[in-house]
């Protein structure tokens, strides 16, 4: 758990991140809107680019989606943000980092107001927000074998730092996102669900964040070589379960999207 502060948490520098592997020209529209801002857009992976800035390189994973392998693709980005986080020497664990991968998601609050708005949903403290989504239906609604597969599995989950683990079946894993989105948020709306796309926190806080996710996906690599079960398609999951289980980090889901926009056909009904 971080130690507590002796007073409200005073961000930094808003440093903007986007992993983009196919170079086209809308990455030019998200770069001039936010240097109209006097900010500048750090791009990731930018032509389905493998190697990290500082030379070194994830091997396969880091491949750009060029197969519409969604397991890699998106994994790529788990990578890439890690790496970003953990070895650029220029940022401070007080600025804040706003990310956003998707196609689906739009950051529709002036970044002028995000800094604003971080301490309005954290409470002036440390901490995440993820865009909300008013299902979970691309993790363990999932349709087909991969979702009975997620609804078949159980994991430890942990909502409050003095609640004692308890382990949740698949099928309760929505349900257990949507209590402890209800019992959390300060700003109520109906896109309770963790959704990946969009991420603004301060640094410290994500890059604890991200080494969880990581300790979750490579335990379920692991158990796959051992048993043959199944690997994660895609990272939404893996933040989904983080959520769940890291009470010691102050996670908050933009429920009333007042910062990111979901606008993708995927998360309407039955999904």
């Amino acid at each position: 758990m971080f130690p507590s502060s002796s007073g409200p948490f005073a961000p930094k520098n808003v440093r903007f991140v986007t992993l983009a592997d196919n170079p086209h020209g809308g990455i030019c529209l998200l770069a001039s809107s936010i240097f109209q801002d006097d900010a500048l857009l750090e791009v990731l992976a930018w032509n389905y680019s493998s190697t990290f800035f500082d030379g070194s390189t994830c091997g396969a994973a880091c491949h750009g989606n060029q197969g519409n392998d969604n397991r890699y693709g998106q994994q790529k980005k788990l990578h890439w943000l890690e790496h970003y986080v953990e070895k650029t020497s220029d940022l401070d664990d007080d600025d804040l980092v706003l990310f956003t991968d998707a196609w689906d998601v739009v950051v529709q609050a002036s970044t002028q107001r995000l800094t604003e708005l971080f301490l309005k949903h954290t409470q002036n403290q440390r901490g995440l927000i993820f865009n909300g989504e008013p299902t979970c239906g691309d993790s363990f609604n999932s349709e087909g074998i991969y979702g009975a597969k997620l609804r078949g599995k159980a994991w430890n989950i942990q909502v409050e730092p003095n609640q004692t683990p308890r382990l949740v079946g698949g099928n309760y894993m929505c349900s257990a996102i949507a209590a402890k989105t209800a019992s959390n948020t300060l700003v109520p709306g109906p896109n309770w669900s963790l959704g990946s796309g969009g991420i603004l926190g301060d640094v410290r806080s994500l890059r604890t964040f991200l080494r969880r996710v990581t300790e979750i996906r490579v335990a379920q690599e692991e158990e796959f070589k051992l048993h043959q079960t199944f690997l994660f398609e895609g990272d939404q999951v893996l933040f989904q379960i983080a959520y769940l289980t890291s009470p010691e980090i102050n996670v908050k889901i933009d429920t009333a999207a007042e910062i990111f926009f979901v606008i993708s056909y995927l998360i309407g009904p039955g999904r």
